[in-house]
């Protein structure tokens, strides 16, 4: 397009396609209520990955990530005829949206959950000809939406062939470290490590950028720790909650270099991912959580729990320490401090 304003047109699409894809799995997977999928599908293009990303390639494929975790779901639990097609149509639209690395984390983390609904609907009876005629039809899905989308991909994989970062990766080489445990606090406080912006250093306990960072996982402090926690108290929803939990410390395992999990994603194929920018599944995560969470406050049906005081006491132990932080900065931002101010002094 001409006019720049076709970047402005491409947000708001992206933003359509991730929210109400967000509000179709709440209503029709969590079945939680009208205003909690609302909610939340108003937040979802909104969260950090979103945001930080704006404007680049790399988020159009993940916003099919909604969309592709439903025609998955109801795949594996219905055998109605458009089941299939449905899932290999979004697989090809997700394939050829934007960043490929993208698409493949997005085909990786609804293979995951794949594997949950097998369980969970079908538990031992995993061998039964309607689980198969399910596994089938997922399988069948998948490969026709990867023959829609060849005409995009097949050119690309041959053309990346020969870039010397693909080279790179196939030989180990990774570009972008893991952080460990530092780097969790950014998933609830992106800019605690500061950011590129005027007026903000970001400092060395997180040594990459922020949009490649583990703030990419934001999805608002109070969602994260005080509305999803709600959702354990949801029994029907306690099956889908430990595969929210599964795929959350899957997906934040790259950034807090978590053993056993890190070497997985080291394996051949997998390793030519970016597994830091892995993030937006447990963003997602927490999304589907804080609708539960919203679902078990709007019907007021919460009962009491000792864990309650957990959430609250992180959320107050984070506030204390940005209080401190206030007073008394990080060493490497007072030396900073420090060296500008002499320099100032000299010049007058």
């Amino acid at each position: 397009a001409a006019s720049p304003l076709a970047i402005a047109w491409e947000q708001m699409l992206l933003a359509l396609v991730a929210g109400v894809g967000t509000y179709q799995f709440c209503r029709r997977v969590l079945k939680v209520g009208r205003w909690p999928a609302t909610l939340v599908a108003w937040c979802s293009p909104l969260t950090a990955f979103f945001v930080l990303w704006q404007g680049y390639s790399l988020p159009l494929p993940v916003a099919w990530l909604p969309w592709i975790l439903l025609a998955v779901d109801k795949a594996v639990r219905t055998t109605r005829w458009w089941a299939g097609p449905t899932l290999a149509a979004i697989t090809g639209l997700t394939l050829v949206s934007g960043h490929l690395d993208a698409a493949g984390q997005v085909l990786l983390a609804s293979g995951i959950y794949a594997v949950w609904c097998f369980i969970d609907q079908y538990g031992k009876a995993w061998l039964s000809g309607r689980a198969i005629r399910a596994a089938l039809a997922v399988a069948a899905g998948w490969a026709l939406g990867f023959l829609l989308a060849a005409p995009y991909v097949l050119p690309l994989l041959e053309y990346t062939q020969t870039g010397g970062r693909i080279t790179q990766r196939g030989q180990g080489h990774e570009e972008r470290p893991r952080v460990g445990l530092a780097a969790l606090p950014e998933t609830v406080l992106p800019d605690i490590y500061g950011s590129h912006q005027a007026g903000s250093v970001r400092l060395d306990a997180d040594p990459i950028n922020q949009m490649e960072s583990a703030a990419a996982a934001y999805t608002g402090l109070l969602a994260t720790l005080l509305v999803a926690p709600l959702a354990w108290c949801s029994r029907r929803h306690r099956s889908i909650n430990i595969c929210w939990a599964v795929l959350a410390v899957i997906s934040l395992a790259w950034v807090v270099d978590l053993p056993g999990v890190v070497e997985l994603l080291r394996m051949p194929g997998l390793k030519m991912m970016s597994f830091n920018r892995f993030v937006f599944v447990a963003s997602f995560a927490v999304l589907a959580m804080a609708a539960t969470g919203m679902e078990v406050l709007s019907q007021g049906a919460l009962p009491r729990r000792w864990w309650f005081w957990l959430p609250i006491a992180v959320t107050a132990s984070l506030f204390v320490w940005c209080v401190y932080r206030t007073i008394q900065p990080p060493a490497a931002l007072a030396t900073d401090a420090a060296v500008m101010k002499a320099l100032q002094d000299r010049r007058v």
